[in-house]
């Protein structure tokens, strides 16, 4: 999956925000120019799926150079409390002052990673495959996406110039259904290899209508329950369909047994929460 356009970037920025000028606790205590070495633990302090390792590493690399980092499991692994994930070694000070934004990574990461499979679990006995939006934090669209797969979930597009989605904005500003199909179809006729249209239908009435033009992909959107199950029949097979709006983990149960491809859920990565790891210093010499 593609990085952010320069990760060393957002990193240096996220240094540049928390340490602006220097750590002055820090320094206080051991000094600017300190030698003092120590070896420290990421602890998981709840159950979690780990994301985010790469970052953290990255991170490392590029706040202190001889840090030494081990990693103790994979992106996508189920983590226990009390498990460490990560091992450091190096300057005090370092560590001491780099604790912050190294965690954040991991913890925003690791959050949308875990909160990812709660709805993946619910829907893990079907064919039903859960995707993702593009409702991401500016910036970190690449991380927040790849955390959605080591959640187990998919990546709807990642950006405007990944497939065509007509929506109903598209819709009202070209008149009619009929005129953003066609235009869209023209604009990408010659085009190789071929790009997928998808069109956002929030009406029974409008599916024959969108039909006419062979989408790849319809979206049923906010759609009730006995709607969408109209809206499959009608489709029968001719396209492949994707339900989108109001569902949340609490009701996902009830599209289990629906005839529909995938569902796309923004809360995955704009509902989930911070998980908690802590760093401990084991060792100070």
């Amino acid at each position: 999956m593609p990085r952010p356009y320069n990760l060393d970037t957002l990193i240096e920025l996220a240094i540049s925000e928390d340490i602006p000028d220097r750590d002055i606790t820090t320094d206080a205590i051991f000094g600017e120019n300190s030698s003092k070495h120590a070896t420290a633990q990421i602890i998981a302090n709840e159950e979690l799926i780990l994301s985010g390792s790469s970052v953290f590493k990255r991170f490392w690399e590029l706040f202190d150079v001889t840090m030494h980092v081990s990693s103790h499991h994979d992106d996508g692994d189920s983590i226990q409390k009390g498990d460490v994930v990560f091992s450091l070694s190096g300057n005090t000070s370092h560590i001491l002052s780099g604790e912050r934004v190294s965690l954040n990574f991991l913890q925003h990461l690791s959050g949308i990673a875990t909160h990812t499979k709660k709805f993946v679990d619910v829907l893990r006995d079907t064919k039903i495959q859960i995707l993702d939006t593009r409702k991401t934090t500016p910036g970190l669209r690449s991380l927040e996406k790849e955390a959605v797969v080591h959640g187990g979930a998919y990546n709807h597009r990642k950006s405007l110039s990944d497939a065509i989605l007509i929506k109903d904005n598209h819709i009202q500003g070209a008149g009619t259904i009929e005129n953003a199909m066609t235009r869209c179809k023209d604009a990408i006729r010659n085009r190789k290899p071929l790009i997928p249209i998808e069109i956002e239908i929030d009406r029974v009435s409008d599916i024959e209508i969108a039909l006419r033009y062979q989408p790849d992909i319809i979206l049923l959107d906010n759609m009730s329950i006995p709607d969408i199950e109209r809206a499959t029949l009608l489709i029968n097979g001719r396209s492949k369909i994707e339900v989108s709006g109001g569902v949340t983990r609490e009701n996902l149960h009830l599209y289990k047994n629906l005839t529909i491809d995938t569902i796309s859920i923004g809360s995955l990565i704009k509902g989930a929460k911070y998980v908690d790891f802590s760093l401990e210093l084991i060792q100070d010499t």
